[in-house]
């Protein structure tokens, strides 16, 4: 993966600057990831971060040793949003600040 924006956090969405009607693929190896998670869903929406539009929520498939990915159909234009969740209800949302991916 080329990008390197949340790539401390263990986030990364390939390709990093998608529009409407692209895919994308976001690979998470963060921090519920690591305290042995076995499910991590990818809760995403678009718009203003202060203001999500058109939300969902995207199961995300384990590949092992800590790796979770997910395709992603980009439905709208602008800024897409991403946080995650494991199945206990623990969040990663980058410190309050979420992880935003813009076209």
């Amino acid at each position: 993966m080329i990008n390197v924006k949340y790539s401390k956090n263990g986030i990364f969405c390939e390709p990093y600057h998608a529009q409407k009607g692209q895919n994308i693929q976001l690979t998470y190896e963060g921090i519920l990831a690591a305290e042995g998670a076995q499910t991590i869903y990818a809760h995403i929406g678009y718009g203003p971060n202060e203001r999500w539009i058109n939300t969902g929520e995207y199961e995300m498939i384990s590949k092992g040793n800590g790796k979770f990915e997910v395709d992603i159909p980009i439905t709208e234009s602008g800024n897409l949003n991403v946080a995650f969740r494991d199945d206990s209800g623990n969040w990663d949302n980058n410190d309050g600040q979420n992880y935003i991916f813009s076209p």
